[in-house]
């Protein structure tokens, strides 16, 4: 498996998702994940030829519209996937979650990445077109080994997690 690449917050806003674009190899990329408030109207044109998975975020009014939540697995972990405006922590997770999960969210503009005891890791990519907190627009890279949370404006790292290898089954 290569990386997954996971954003929030886009807002609509082309020019950030076109830099993030420019800034990656995209046949590096093998799934994007969008933790909500996309606006699909101003982008979709450039998120359609990508693997996306998308859930709807508050501000989300398009149709057909995405889910609240989504999971997905990544080396055998799973992601549950959320914007974090109704499920808004890993133990209001409609699915159990393992230490070596993964608990995905948006919402807040301010990417964040922690590993609570006896949760799974918690990410959040921060906002791609309007961060908060005097940080900048930023996203995430799952890869084999790693998560990191880098700056969009230079792609310095913001935030790093090193993975377990899951012992088999």
């Amino acid at each position: 498996m290569g990386k997954y690449l996971i954003f929030s917050d886009l807002h609509g806003e082309r020019r950030a998702l076109e830099l993030l674009l420019e800034q990656i190899d995209l046949l590096e990329i093998d799934l994007f994940v969008c933790a909500g408030d996309v606006g699909m109207e101003r982008v979709s044109d450039l998120l359609a030829p990508l693997p996306l998975l998308l859930v709807r975020g508050n501000c989300d009014f398009h149709r057909p519209a995405p889910p609240r939540y989504a999971t997905a697995t990544f080396e055998g972990r799973t992601l549950f996937v959320t914007h974090g405006h109704i499920v808004r922590s890993w133990e209001e997770a409609p699915h159990p979650l393992t230490t070596e999960d993964l608990f995905i969210s948006g919402h807040t503009h301010v990417a964040s990445l922690t590993h609570p005891s006896g949760g799974p890791i918690c990410l959040n990519p921060g906002s791609l077109s309007s961060p908060r907190d005097y940080s900048p627009p930023s996203y995430a890279l799952l890869s084999r080994g790693k998560i990191v949370i880098k700056s969009l404006l230079d792609g310095s790292l913001l935030a790093q997690i090193e993975l377990t290898e899951l012992s088999p089954l």
